[in-house]
C-alpha cells in the first residue's frame, strides 16, 4: 500500500494486512450477525405489526358489523315506534271523530227539540187564538140565534124545523081545593 492509499497512516507490511483483513472480516461477521439479528427482530416486529394490524382490522370489522346491527335494530325500533305512534294517532283521530260526531248529534238533537218546542208553542198559540175566536163566535151566535125573531127570520121558511108536535104536558085539570097539593092529615081537621 502506498502512502497515498493509507491516507497518511504508516504503511503496513503485507503479512500485517492479513491480520487487518481478518479483523475486518470478524467485524463484518459481527456486523452481519447484528444485521441478521436486527433483520430477524425487524421480521418479528413486522409479523407482530401485521398480526396487530389484522387484529385491528378484525376489531374494525366486528365494530362495523355491530354498528350495522345496531343501526338495523334502531331502524326497526324506530319503525315500530312510528307504527305504534301512527296507530295511536289514528286511534286518537278516530276517538276525536267519534266525539265530534257525538257532539254534532247532540247539538242536532237539541236543535230539533228546540224546533219542536217552538212548533208546539206556535201550535198552542194558534189553538188558543182559534178557541177564543170560536168562543166569541159561539157566544155571539148563541145570543143572536136565541132570539125568536132572528130564528123566525132566518129559518121561518124551513118547514121541517117548524112542525107542530102534540103537547107533552097534560092539560090543566080543575082543582077541588085552593091548594095544589092535597092537605095533610093534621090539616084536614
Amino acid at each position: 500500500m502506498t502512502d497515498e492509499q493509507s491516507a497518511g497512516t504508516p504503511c503496513v507490511a503485507d503479512n500485517d494486512l492479513r491480520q487487518i483483513v481478518a479483523g475486518h472480516g470478524r467485524r463484518l461477521d459481527g456486523l452481519e450477525d447484528d444485521v441478521d439479528t436486527l433483520k430477524s427482530g425487524q421480521r418479528s416486529m413486522m409479523d407482530r405489526l401485521i398480526s396487530i394490524e389484522a387484529q385491528g382490522q378484525e376489531r374494525e370489522r366486528n365494530r362495523a358489523q355491530e354498528s350495522a346491527q345496531n343501526r338495523a335494530a334502531i331502524a326497526t325500533l324506530s319503525q315500530q315506534l312510528a307504527a305504534q305512534n301512527g296507530a295511536q294517532q289514528e286511534r286518537n283521530r278516530i276517538e276525536q271523530q267519534k266525539l265530534l260526531q257525538a257532539q254534532t248529534d247532540a247539538a242536532r238533537a237539541q236543535k230539533s227539540e228546540a224546533d219542536a218546542n217552538v212548533a208546539a208553542a206556535k201550535i198552542k198559540y194558534w189553538i188558543a187564538i182559534a178557541g177564543f175566536l170560536v168562543g166569541v163566535i159561539t157566544a155571539v151566535g148563541g145570543m143572536l140565534l136565541s132570539s125568536q125573531t132572528w130564528d123566525d127570520y132566518a129559518f121561518g121558511n124551513v118547514q121541517f124545523l117548524h112542525r107542530k108536535h102534540p103537547p107533552t104536558q097534560p092539560l090543566p085539570q080543575p082543582q077541588t081545593t085552593q091548594f095544589i097539593l092535597p092537605p095533610r092529615e093534621m090539616e084536614v081537621a
